[in-house]
């Protein structure tokens, strides 16, 4: 059977949201656009995504045009500006993978491409793409694949092991130092959940758990990134209480390596009745990437972390 994974845009339409004006710049909560003067959006033309390779001098992310999304590159230069975005070939490369033995040539569809994010091991890229799997060409499912940096541009595109990409919607991953894939899957057969591989380091397998409760609800958790260190997971969630219409949410790792319960972290970075998605961060770490109705955001991360760290703390008690 033919899964399509809806676009954010159509998920969004379909609980009626309406984007708001969001400006340029707000010096006092350090937010401001990604790229200055970049028209406003609508709910089918947005980008979202926005991450880093781990040493800092590759920058990404996805926008959805119409019916279709790519993914955009962008290479530090040595002033430290960086590139003007170019379009990855992604659909292209995709496209003329080779049929496995005699099955049916792949049929005419538009490739998605999307939620890029890099392995700070490997430095490899991950991605999300409705392209069909090696020998289910006559399939358009969602899956998570791998690509590899050349210097010049991404190669050797391949799907992740089917412990990963079961047949159900597979997509968002973000990967830790630890080697941990935090991916979304709706597997269960009912909402968009997050679940978490861990590989065995001398069979190259991996063990997929889905992550406790409360972390995953009735509804999408989605557009995943992860700090290096695996202690703080960002997602997003239509889950109440929310600043927006759609909010990003935290959940951090204790010293146990146990998750707590998810965070909204709030401002600056989930302004009220916004669309506010698809967490990324810098490859040191000092920016926080986001999506603020279709436009691409920055804040510093350290701004980010107080705000957690100001939702964290327990209520003071009031004097009678």
């Amino acid at each position: 059977m033919t899964k399509r994974l809806p676009h954010l845009a159509l998920i969004l339409l379909s609980i009626g949201l309406v984007a708001c004006t969001v400006p340029e710049t707000a010096p006092a909560s350090g937010v401001s656009q990604v790229f200055p003067g970049e028209p406003k959006p609508d709910v089918f033309n947005r980008a979202f995504g926005m991450t880093e390779s781990p040493d800092g001098t590759l920058r990404l992310y996805a926008r959805e045009r119409d019916d279709s999304t790519g993914l955009y590159l962008q290479q530090k230069r040595d002033d430290g500006s960086w590139s003007a975005p170019r379009k990855l070939a992604f659909e292209e490369d995709l496209r003329m993978l080779p049929p496995v033995e005699d099955r049916e040539p792949r049929r005419d569809y538009k490739t998605t491409v999307t939620m890029p994010a890099f392995d700070p091991i490997t430095g490899n890229l991950l991605f999300s793409t409705n392209a069909p799997l090696p020998g289910e060409e006559g399939l358009s499912d969602q899956n998570i694949w791998l690509a590899e940096w050349d210097g010049e541009t991404f190669v050797n595109h391949r799907p992740l092991p089917d412990t990963i990409n079961t047949g159900a919607l597979e997509s968002s991953p973000a990967m830790d130092e630890e080697g941990r894939l935090y991916f979304n899957s709706n597997r269960r057969g009912y909402g968009h959940d997050i679940y978490v591989a861990t590989r065995d380091a001398q069979s190259g397998g991996y063990t997929v758990e889905l992550l406790p409760d409360p972390i995953n609800s009735v509804r999408a958790d989605s557009h995943l990134a992860v700090t290096k260190d695996g202690s703080t997971l960002f997602f997003y969630s239509h889950r109440s209480p929310k600043a927006g219409q759609v909010d990003i949410w935290a959940v951090m790792r204790d010293d146990e390596g146990a998750f707590g319960a998810p965070i909204n972290i709030g401002l600056p970075v989930n302004a009220e009745r916004s669309i506010n998605y698809g967490a990324g961060l810098s490859g040191d770490e000092t920016i926080f990437y986001f999506s603020r109705d279709g436009l691409l955001m920055q804040v510093p991360y350290q701004k980010v972390a107080d705000a957690i760290a100001d939702q964290s703390r327990p209520p003071v008690p009031q004097e009678d």
